[in-house]
């Protein structure tokens, strides 16, 4: 399937744009379910393709560095990935934060922005909630 342009360079495929849609469905799930919960945030950790959520969170399967995909309950959903896994999450979070070495400020800094009181987490095999 070709990519189509409409003079403003390149846009998505059929494939990508249904990929986009069922992304922003989930995002929207997601948060639905966190303030049912009374939660502010889901914080889910990947490292090197490790967590089969990633085609619902992100629409890929595959992250190569370490990556701290947030949604919020209120505010925009952040992605912090390595500079070079940058086009694999661009599209699906409001917000794309890379780092070239350490991810650990930067994950400090957006949390402290959204300063979430109850925090649910995803790591490669567990899934944990705890409130503030």
């Amino acid at each position: 399937m070709g990519v189509a342009d409409d003079g403003n360079g390149p846009s998505l495929t059929e494939d990508q744009r249904l990929r986009h849609e069922l992304v922003a469905e989930k995002h929207a799930q997601a948060v639905a379910l966190l303030r049912e919960q009374g939660l502010d945030c889901w914080l889910t950790f990947s490292r090197e393709g490790s967590d089969l959520l990633l085609p619902f969170v992100m629409g890929g399967n595959y992250l190569v560095g370490t990556a701290a995909l947030l949604l919020f309950a209120d505010g925009p959903s952040v992605a912090i990935v390595a500079d070079y896994d940058v086009s694999q999450v661009e599209g699906a979070f409001d917000r794309v934060v890379s780092y070239s070495l350490d991810w650990q400020e930067p994950l400090r800094t957006v949390l402290r922005g959204g300063d979430p009181s109850g925090l649910a987490s995803t790591t490669p095999r567990t899934t944990t909630a705890s409130t503030a």
